[in-house]
């Protein structure tokens, strides 16, 4: 019996790692998207002549949208643990130490319910970033828009096409 209860735990700590892995993964896509907003409202505010200012406002704000989503997302990076002397001092209150297949299934017990807690929080996180993701692409979209329509040449070959 212990092969198979040893066999549960390792699943159990392997499903909790891989949790771990994706939310550290996640929170490094977040700051990727927190750098390239920054630079982008940089870019936005430092050449706010050589845009179409309309265009350019509505980036910043989703700009702006996009980097909320992800603090909201930062915010819920919250993250269970195995504390080893807390598990100790439960083992020592439910007088279990010396029943190791007890203490086996009550370890997995709090693997399994701390695996299931961080894959919500971690599905959580995950829908914010999408949303932050998609705002700060379509936030893109607008600046190289908005940088083509004030260009002289643009408006040139738009005039030309209209007076064919």
């Amino acid at each position: 019996m212990d092969d198979v209860e040893d066999l549960v735990l390792d699943i159990a700590w392997r499903d909790y790692d891989l949790c771990f892995s994706d939310k550290t993964n996640l929170e490094n896509k977040v700051n990727i998207i927190l750098v390239i907003n920054g630079v982008l409202m940089g870019l936005i505010l430092t050449s706010i002549n050589n845009i179409n200012r309309q265009l350019g406002i509505l980036a910043f704000v989703l700009l702006l949208v996009s980097t909320l989503f992800c603090l909201i997302s930062i915010y819920l990076r919250d993250y269970k643990y195995l504390n080893a002397m807390k598990t100790w001092n439960d083992f020592e209150n439910d007088k279990i130490i010396t029943v190791p297949n007890q203490a086996k299934k009550n370890v997995f017990a709090t693997i399994d319910y701390m695996a299931i807690y961080n894959r919500k929080n971690y599905d959580k996180m995950a829908f914010w970033v999408k949303l932050a993701i998609i705002t700060a692409i379509v936030s893109i979209i607008i600046v190289g828009a908005s940088l083509i329509i004030n260009q002289d040449w643009f408006v040139n070959c738009i005039i030309a096409l209209f007076k064919k």
